[in-house]
């Protein structure tokens, strides 16, 4: 992480509890400021910082409905790319869309996979995708191959790419279905409790958070008569009382030594 990102995050962290504290004053925006856009702004002493932009709740609906839709029709995004990125320009992140884009069109007749921009502990991307198995080591040396371009470099920095299966035993809808969970926690406070997300991370990310392939979009689920988005813009309350009661049985259910996955059948004792 360069000082330009330590600094930043030490700024919203002194941001944040300033807000929580009552000390900060807005500045222009207002609260409604749309999250995907110019985020509204908060005095800190002298320093004007942006506001962390949180993943909507129809953001989060079309990512977890878009991987849904990728396993119904055989392509489910069974393997993870994260990416750290040197600043945070959505130009990298755009390019190595691009590249996955073509080769999974020319390998696998259709371009499949999701994606979220964060930047805690600095700019990076998480990408989940589908890959025919047999394919995944040639796809991850073009991947080294692709950033090595990108970012104009020779090598590529340690640590700079992680490419692998998101499961290896157990239930590989479960596996997916606990990933994009794990992505979609810069969501707002809400949208996390409908989703049952415990681990909350929130970020300010300049342009767009979330995004999908062509083929896991909305027209292209709407065309197959797969689900799209409620057009709710937050969860009801009825829903946010249904999500309680469910983490309410759930800690229970962990209380008496086992619980129950959200995403199969089985009953799986407590870690």
């Amino acid at each position: 992480m360069t000082k330009l990102h330590k600094s930043t995050a030490h700024v919203l962290e002194v941001c944040d509890q300033t807000i929580q504290e009552n000390r900060g004053t807005q500045a222009p925006g207002g609260p409604d400021t749309d999250p995907h856009g110019a985020a509204d702004t908060y005095i800190v002493g002298d320093v004007s910082v942006p506001r962390p932009t949180a993943i909507t709740f129809k953001a989060a609906e079309n990512i977890s409905q878009a991987v849904g839709y990728a396993a119904e029709i055989g392509f489910p995004l069974q393997y993870n790319l994260t990416i750290d990125w040197p600043d945070d320009s959505k130009h990298y992140h755009d390019q190595i869309l691009r590249e996955l884009a073509k080769w999974q069109r020319y390998n696998m007749s259709k371009a499949v996979f999701v994606w979220c921009r964060e930047a805690k502990n600095g700019p990076h991307s998480h990408i989940l995708l589908s890959c025919p198995p047999k394919m995944k080591p040639r796809l991850d040396k073009l991947v080294v191959k692709w950033l090595k371009r990108i970012l104009n470099c020779r090598s590529l920095p340690t640590r700079a790419k992680w490419f692998r299966s998101i499961h290896k035993t157990g239930d590989p809808a479960e596996h997916i279905a606990n990933r994009v969970l794990y992505i979609l926690k810069g969501a707002a406070t809400d949208t996390r409790l409908h989703f049952g997300i415990d681990k909350a991370e929130l970020t300010y990310i300049r342009g767009k958070r979330t995004g999908m392939s062509q083929a896991l979009n909305v027209s292209a689920r709407r065309r197959a008569g797969a689900a799209v988005p409620s057009g709710l813009r937050r969860p009801t309350k009825e829903m946010l009382e249904a999500a309680r009661e469910r983490d309410r049985l759930k800690d229970e259910a962990r209380a008496a030594g086992s619980f129950t996955s959200p995403y199969s059948s089985t009953v799986t004792p407590a870690a």
